[in-house]
């Protein structure tokens, strides 16, 4: 877990805390992200910089390394598993160790971004103040034709055909292949429009994580998890998928499986 006062790790029976307190390289800032790489490498981003453990130990990359600044607030992976850094100076990727600042159309996008996705043709989208399309060379504003310009856009992510799903302020934005768009709320049953994570299961199922606690999608309508079957009624703020295949949820109320 990524916590304002270090890391923590929770082995099924009790949590250890890591922090500057026990390993002086992590001192100095809150954590905001965590992301495991294929090769199991398992990185956090913070106030301070960006982190690897490995053979548990740590090791801190900073602006000196090639970060465009320190403070990361987002991790994600490209399909070819290098990883991406939101830093407030912009992004960068992580290649073999090696980090490299964004070049071509994704050095213009400022600011940190809430999420980073690839589709199957190669093009990527990125949201944060704007949802934007990048095609090669080519980068496309595309909130401002999809009327998301009021919007706080937070997690993205493809589902099984292919449709790009949005989380944002006002509910979901589901784009098809074809660009056609369409929002879900509370005509669907989504009683609360702030939505902070998606995430798509093995199965095909979408899971919708928002401030008032977790739902699902079934067909064309969103049900709420009740909280006597999951403990997490109160906000929940990452959805995440094990290797196992299980569901994890980060939430106001804690951690939960």
């Amino acid at each position: 877990l990524a916590t304002a006062k270090g890391l923590a790790r929770f082995d099924g029976h009790r949590f250890e805390l890591f922090s500057g307190a026990t390993h002086p390289e992590l001192r100095g800032g809150a954590f905001f992200a965590i992301r495991e790489t294929p090769d199991k490498d398992l990185w956090f981003g913070g106030d301070h910089g960006l982190f690897r453990r490995r053979d548990g130990h740590f090791e801190r990359f900073t602006t000196a390394d090639g970060l465009p600044d320190n403070s990361v607030r987002g991790l994600f992976l490209t399909n070819d598993g290098a990883l991406v850094v939101s830093t407030r100076a912009g992004l960068a990727f992580v290649r073999e160790g090696k980090i490299t600042p964004a070049e071509g159309a994704l050095a213009r996008i400022e600011g940190y971004i809430r999420s980073y996705t690839e589709s199957a043709d190669g093009s990527i989208w990125i949201s944060g103040s704007a949802l934007w399309r990048v095609v090669g060379a080519r980068m496309e504003r595309v909130s401002d034709q999809f009327d998301m310009q009021s919007d706080a856009l937070t997690g993205s992510v493809f589902g099984p055909d292919g449709s790009l799903w949005i989380g944002s302020s006002r509910g979901i934005y589901r784009i098809s292949p074809d660009d056609t768009v369409t929002n879900l709320g509370v005509n669907q049953g989504l009683m609360n429009l702030r939505v902070t994570d998606l995430r798509f299961d093995r199965h095909g199922h979408l899971w919708i994580g928002t401030l008032g606690g977790l739902y699902r999608l079934f067909g064309d309508k969103i049900r709420a998890v009740d909280s006597r079957e999951l403990a997490v009624a109160t906000a929940t703020s990452q959805l995440f998928e094990g290797r196992d295949g299980g569901l994890g949820v980060a939430s106001g109320g804690g951690r939960f499986r």
